[in-house]
């Protein structure tokens, strides 16, 4: 997650002092602690680490998110399980017994914003074209109805 929010690769170092570093530092006086912005936030993805360290939670969720960041970032589209399931060293069904289809539709929106990308129609039409095109329209008759009927 700090490496989606500094946007580097999963294997380089974050621009921002670990939790543990932060205390040293602090009492040293060459940083200030975050007010605002990347840092900030970074701190607040660090005290939840500490946070499900502490009670005992997983996080499959953190590191699902992470492998699907990786794995966009290289190839720039949406991942497959199996791809996922490889990256992370496992099987299409222990990948499943430990995440959903869903839980990976999610990570996924949260690294790329998106769902999934619409390819193009082969008739070149968007869906708003086609449901145009598709409409019902009033036929003939509909020009030759007496407007004045009821005088």
């Amino acid at each position: 997650m700090l490496a989606q929010l500094y946007q580097v690769d999963v294997g380089e170092g974050v621009p921002v002092p670990t939790t543990a570093e932060l205390g040293d530092l602090l009492d040293e006086g060459s940083i200030e602690e975050p007010a605002s912005g990347k840092a900030s936030i970074a701190r607040q993805i660090q005290n939840e680490i500490i946070l499900r360290l502490e009670t005992g939670k997983s996080f499959s969720d953190f590191l699902l998110l992470g492998w699907v960041y990786q794995f966009w970032r290289e190839n720039q589209r949406r991942p497959t399980v199996g791809e996922i399931a490889e990256l992370m060293g496992l099987s299409r069904p222990a990948f499943y017994r430990r995440h959903t289809a869903q839980a990976l539709n999610k990570a996924y929106l949260n690294v790329a914003g998106e769902i999934k990308r619409d390819l193009s129609a082969p008739d070149g039409l968007d869906q708003v074209q086609r449901a145009n095109l598709n409409a019902k329209k009033p036929g003939f008759a509909a020009l030759h109805r007496d407007l004045y009927s009821d005088d």
